[in-house]
């Protein structure tokens, strides 16, 4: 909640007015977001799920749908290190793996029909203020 709270509904919305563009602050927030990590080698990842966060809160405009995906990505990190320990699950989270090809597509697809819904809601809630 409070990274929500900091990144997106401080730190981006403050840097959208100064700036005048949503996708710089956009990706500063993200890279700001990525380095108060302090992990060298999350840096990637977390600057995608920074730009993934920050373009749901832009087109969203709900901190709480991203409260929420945030808890989610976080759920699934802690249940994958669980089943991990508990001898579940035979790879380590803690080591570099590579996904297989149809995980990797599945979430994409996932992920942008989650953002094109939003875009649509966004959209036609907006359509319906205006009458």
């Amino acid at each position: 909640v409070c990274e929500e709270l900091f990144f997106r509904g401080a730190l981006q919305t403050t840097l959208a007015r100064a700036l005048r563009s949503p996708h710089w602050a956009i990706l500063i927030t993200s890279v700001v977001f990525s380095l108060a990590h302090g992990d060298i080698f999350g840096f990637v990842p977390r600057v995608v799920m920074g730009l993934a966060l920050g373009y749901l809160f832009h087109y969203g405009g709900s901190l709480l749908v991203n409260v929420c995906a945030h808890f989610l990505n976080n759920s699934i990190i802690v249940v994958f290190y669980y089943l991990y320990y508990r001898g579940n699950f035979s790879i380590n989270p803690s080591e570099s793996i590579g996904f297989p090809g149809w995980l990797v597509a599945a979430t994409a697809v996932l992920s942008v029909v989650a953002f094109a819904l939003i875009f649509v809601i966004k959209r036609k809630n907006s359509a319906e203020k205006a009458f």
